[in-house]
């Protein structure tokens, strides 16, 4: 009997020493694609397909089940509870995910006016409301203003304060997304606050909020390289915008290395959506999102 228990003894001490199965496999990162709609923001501009359509599109074209929707794109700017509803049951059909929202045109959250800023903030706040209500994770917003890059932060981290306490209550992230600002002439220009990364990442350690980060778009870091804009951005990231214009012969995106971006991605620990948003015009938006869904899979690394 004494020696059944010093070998049942040694056989646990043994099997506490060995390395668990869990312990033994590297954690490997799921790929998570959604669709920005604004891929096919011609298709429902033009009329080919609605709003409502897009989870359907997503699924039964794409092969994606998560959807980021963009406000501009709802008929009317409409956040009525009825419509949304309508949307949900879409989703519920095709078995697709709504993920976020890409809120535009609701004022400057960098703005460095007081009443201007406040009033921003406040406009975002029905869009924050539907995306609750869709079972959206979060919310892209535009962190931009004109004057000082000190000015326009210190507007930003109080827009984006208040946005992410307002976030929490709904369970929603508010990223921002390195984008583009609206001109006093009505021009669109990409050169913005928020375009560079650097500027930006600041304003987001500043922050320093557990329902604020980023979402870094490939395409819009205008004059500031995209690599490094990405690599700044990426410890705030909840979402990436893969977004493509071109390709070659080979399939590969003309203004952006795939490979070299997602280097970058994959030797970090993100592990959120990312979005497929093609903006070209070179081939339909169909082929395109085809295109730039194969590329993230074929660079993705786990």
């Amino acid at each position: 009997m004494k020696n059944y228990f010093s070998v049942l003894l040694l056989v646990l001490v043994l099997a506490g020493c060995q390395p668990s199965k869990t312990e033994n496999m590297e954690e490997k990162k799921e790929l998570k694609i959604s669709l920005a709609e604004w891929s096919l923001n011609r298709a429902i501009r033009g009329g080919q397909m609605s709003n409502l359509d897009f989870p359907r599109v997503a699924a039964q074209e794409f092969g994606i089940y998560a959807v980021e929707y963009v406000s501009q794109l709802f008929p009317d700017d409409t956040t009525d509870k009825g419509y949304l509803q309508q949307l949900i049951d879409s989703c519920d059909r095709y078995g697709v995910k709504s993920t976020m929202i890409m809120i535009d045109h609701m004022g400057n959250l960098g703005d460095t006016t007081e009443t201007a800023r406040k009033q921003a903030v406040q406009n975002h706040m029905r869009w924050l409301d539907a995306a609750a209500f869709l079972g959206c994770e979060s919310v892209r917003v535009n962190g931009n203003g004109f004057g000082s890059v000190e000015a326009v932060t210190a507007a930003l981290v109080k827009s984006m304060t208040e946005l992410g306490d307002e976030a929490k209550k709904r369970g929603l992230m508010v990223i921002i997304e390195n984008h583009g600002i609206s001109m006093p002439d009505g021009s669109w220009n990409f050169n913005s606050f928020s375009s560079n990364g650097k500027y930006l990442s600041n304003a987001l350690k500043e922050t320093n909020h557990p329902n604020v980060g980023a979402l870094p778009d490939f395409g819009n870091f205008a004059e500031y390289d995209r690599y490094q804009g990405v690599k700044d951005l990426l410890p705030y990231s909840y979402g990436i915008s893969a977004k493509t214009f071109e390709f070659d012969e080979n399939g590969e995106a003309i203004q952006t290395d795939y490979k070299k971006m997602f280097d970058i991605i994959n030797a970090s620990d993100f592990d959120g959506w990312v979005g497929v948003e093609f903006e070209g015009d070179g081939v339909s938006e169909y082929e395109g999102i085809k295109k730039t869904k194969a590329l993230i899979e074929k660079y993705w690394k786990p």
